[in-house]
């Protein structure tokens, strides 16, 4: 709910905060075919013990039956996305080792979702969000097993055209996943909680699906892991067909003819006019696609060509193993002990982001120099840890301050954006590969300069005060 000044009775009526275009009902004030049928929990305030805090996930999971499903699927689609990359990965380094092919695969697999996020908006008009999700599902199912044809250089084509089918449906099964959250929790509490498990679990199976992938890889084989990707995707589709959750106005109701839902009066020139009116919430947009460009895709290439510098740990599959699983560990407890700490606050959320931004940066300069081993993890998981909750907590913003009207729109949008920019991001790498002893640190160092720009830039618009808080945060 927003602070409503005198005299703007019907905005608040409406559920519209003046000068915020579109600004969301309160929980309380959903219709009540918006409310999810299940039992509530009692919210956790910042400053709990760690360990009543940790009992809120476990209790949404056990009271919450669509929470469980969709986020087990979610679990079970990214452990094999993670041995898919370090499959795919080692296939190229087999058939065409250069950084240039392996920055090719990394730009496909970056840029293929900005051609299915833009579609999101229209086809949930038409199809229910449950049924795009087991259907993009399947379809990814039979795409990685066509990996399985892949025997000479000359078959890498099979490998970019499944890898770019892959990403395109990505693309739409992503924004609608994070979209259906707010559909089935009854509260903003359950809804960060719900946000949290997600990030939880995608930190998780970097540890493990990284690790795990990378001893499959190379004990049993790029196939065999690329079967165990295959088989997740259809293990994901029939957890997903067990969700039942309640439908409110919009696509996933009935409706009758000539009652256009919410959603359908909302238009892509709408979303400019309403970021355009709410410019918190574009640069809140923005800071997935800053982290996917100067760290998640930069830092899947330069990780894969420092695997190489470690030949005395092992092979390059288990070097890549270890350095994506320390990392995915040690930022998997990040979101929750931060958490108690921040708890659903908007203020300390958006403080915390500040810090988020430098401890990346720091983790770019502690790897720049080529270290040993345990100081390169070190830094590994510093920056894993800064870029995890830069995106846990700006997802939380979003999803808890955007009108649901506007939801799909500005979701899939900053999926389209993330997406979009994150080609960017393989440059740099591709740029070392003429002198990698000398252009991977260079490329860390630079990385750590952009976090550390990110870092101040955010501070002084905080320190401007022109953001959106919750009426409770103001007074």
């Amino acid at each position: 709910m927003c602070a409503v000044p005198d005299g703007a009775d019907e905005g608040r009526k409406q559920g519209i905060c003046p000068g915020f275009h579109l600004f969301p009902l309160s929980w309380a004030a959903r219709p009540a075919t918006e409310r999810v049928p299940h039992a509530i929990m009692p919210e956790t305030r910042a400053g709990t013990s760690i360990l009543r805090h940790l009992t809120q996930y476990s209790d949404l999971l056990r009271h919450n039956s669509n929470v469980r499903w969709l986020w087990f699927s979610h679990v079970l689609s990214l452990f094999g996305d993670w041995f898919n990359f370090i499959a795919s990965t080692q296939l190229v380094a087999q058939l065409a080792p250069s950084p240039l092919a392996l920055s090719i695969l990394v730009g496909i697999r970056t840029a293929a979702p900005v051609f299915g996020a833009p579609l999101v908006p229209y086809i949930v008009r038409r199809l229910r969000r449950r049924t795009l999700l087991i259907g993009a599902d399947v379809i990814r199912f039979f795409s990685v097993l066509a990996l399985l044809l892949i025997r000479r250089p000359e078959d890498l084509w099979i490998l970019y055209a499944m890898i770019g089918l892959q990403g395109f449906l990505a693309g739409m099964f992503m924004p609608v996943r994070m979209a259906i959250l707010p559909k089935i929790v009854a509260n903003e509490h359950e809804l960060g909680t719900a946000n949290t498990l997600s990030s939880l679990s995608w930190t998780a199976m970097i540890a493990l699906g990284m690790s795990l992938g990378g001893v499959v890889t190379a004990k049993a084989g790029i196939n065999v892991s690329f079967v165990v990707d295959a088989l997740t995707f259809l293990g994901s589709a029939g957890l997903i067909t067990l969700m039942h959750y309640g439908r409110n106005a919009g696509p996933d109701q009935p409706r009758a003819t000539g009652v256009p839902a919410t959603d359908e009066l909302v238009t892509y020139p709408d979303l400019f006019r309403f970021l355009r009116a709410n410019v918190d919430f574009l640069f809140v947009g923005t800071m997935k696609t800053f982290v996917t460009v100067f760290s998640f895709v930069p830092t899947q290439v330069l990780q894969v060509m420092l695997s190489y510098r470690y030949a005395h740990i092992g092979p390059s599959a288990i070097v890549v193993g270890i350095i994506f699983g320390i990392g995915g560990l040690t930022s998997f407890f990040a979101p929750l002990v931060t958490r108690v700490f921040t708890g659903n606050d908007h203020m300390k959320l958006r403080h915390a982001v500040t810090m988020s931004f430098l401890l990346t940066g720091l983790g770019m300069w502690i790897q720049a120099p080529i270290p040993p081993f345990p100081v390169l993890l070190f830094g590994v998981a510093l920056r894993n840890v800064g870029a995890v909750l830069i995106w846990t907590f700006s997802s939380q913003i979003l999803l808890s301050r955007v009108p649901s009207a506007m939801r799909d729109h500005v979701l899939s949008a900053e999926f389209l954006l993330l997406n979009l920019a994150g080609v960017l991001g393989v440059v740099l790498p591709a740029l070392t590969s003429g002198n990698p002893d000398r252009g991977i640190p260079i490329a860390f160092y630079a990385l750590g300069m952009c976090f550390a720009v990110g870092a101040g830039a955010w501070a002084l618009w905080l320190m401007r005060g022109r953001y959106s808080l919750p009426e409770v945060e103001r007074e």
